[in-house]
């Protein structure tokens, strides 16, 4: 049986601690606080809330879970700040929400764990938090327990991975989404187009909902799987910067000696 979940802190005001503080207090759990270096920031989030802001790290109130919602340069930094404070949070379950770190970084605190959705966030547009893949790692049988039941108030895409299974799953990430706009920007580029959404939206769509039904290499179309040299030089041939032409040349390879 895991520890009761109730009241909650969240330190860092991105659009990640956004997220969570407003869904939290969506799904009436108590944001007790919020923290952020800015005032201005801290008290934005907290009144979404009706949570106390706090620029002053000591000052913060008790929880049973504080999430550190910070980039990941900056989780160690914090941790080092409420070192000092490590007898008041004795109690409380403390997790990082990265995908890149290892749990081990809390391990000075009583509990610690982790909390990683997986997912792109945006401070003005809700998620739908029940699809959602939620990453939990516990320090214990019991935080993980813990753990397991306040994501499932979430989400129903729930996951027990350990560290380095979550750095892999987050790297994978990575390719699916940070690259995939990376390659809609060379795509752009190349086409000489501005109209995104009405040239290349619709073959996006098509490709996710493939996808949804179908193995990656089940859904490889085009002049890599077919062999079809000449297309290929003729666009090696057009591309000009050199950076996307190396990736194309790179990608074409992996396909014709790793997927068909």
């Amino acid at each position: 049986m895991g520890k009761i979940i109730e009241h909650i802190g969240i330190i860092g005001t991105g659009n990640l601690g956004t997220q969570i503080a407003i869904k939290a207090d969506e799904l009436n759990y108590e944001v007790q606080f919020v923290y952020n270096r800015t005032k201005d920031k801290a008290h934005e989030l907290a009144g979404l809330v009706d949570a106390k802001a706090l620029s002053i790290l000591e000052n913060l109130p008790s929880c049973d879970i504080l999430f550190l919602t910070v980039p990941d340069h900056q989780i160690s930094l914090v941790i080092q700040e409420l070192l000092p404070l490590k007898e008041k949070l004795k109690d409380t379950i403390i997790v990082h929400c990265s995908g890149a770190t290892p749990m081990n970084v809390l391990k000075d605190f009583e509990l610690y764990g982790v909390f990683y959705p997986l997912q792109t966030f945006t401070q003005n547009k809700t998620p739908d938090w029940s699809h959602i893949p939620i990453f939990l790692e516990g320090c214990n049988l019991e935080v993980t327990k813990t753990l397991e039941i306040f994501a499932g108030s979430f989400s129903n895409n729930i996951f027990v991975q350990n560290s380095e299974e979550r750095l892999k799953i987050h790297c994978g990430a990575v390719l699916v989404s940070n690259f995939v706009h990376a390659l809609a920007h060379a795509s752009l580029q190349i086409s000489e187009q501005q109209n995104f959404k009405q040239i290349y939206f619709p073959l996006i769509t098509e490709t996710v909902q493939k996808l949804q039904n179908f193995q990656p290499h089940e859904c490889i179309t085009g002049p890599a799987k077919r062999k079809d040299f000449t297309t290929i030089q003729k666009h090696l041939s057009l591309i000009q910067n050199s950076e996307i032409k190396k990736f194309y040349e790179i990608m074409t390879k992996y396909i014709q000696e790793n997927i068909i």
